[in-house]
């Protein structure tokens, strides 16, 4: 959630849609409108550890808790998560400052 708002809020004629803020009206409903359907994903965070579904979903679907999820996460990250190498030149400069002091 934290890169989602770090990301910011793009302003710019399509994001703020004041044509179809004039032709939906006060107290319309911008939900059905096609532009809502294209942004609204670009706009929500949704985490991959919490399960919203209803129960029995949840249930049929292994039920889960929140605690075995995030277990089940960090081992997936520990056993698969592969470091990228850092460019040469900041490795250099990461020397000479090392060096430095």
């Amino acid at each position: 959630m934290v890169r989602r708002l770090l990301r910011g809020v793009e302003v710019n004629d399509d994001t703020l849609a004041l044509d179809l803020i004039e032709e939906v009206g006060p107290g319309g409903n911008f939900i059905a409108e096609e532009h809502t359907m294209n942004h609204f994903r670009d706009m929500i965070w949704r985490p991959d550890l919490l399960n919203r579904d209803v129960y029995e979903n949840w249930k049929s679907s292994g039920g889960t808790t929140f605690g075995e999820r995030a277990n089940a996460k960090v081992r997936d990250i520990l056993e698969n998560h592969k470091i990228k190498a850092l460019p040469a030149a900041d490795l250099e400069r990461i020397r000479t400052i090392v060096e430095a002091s």
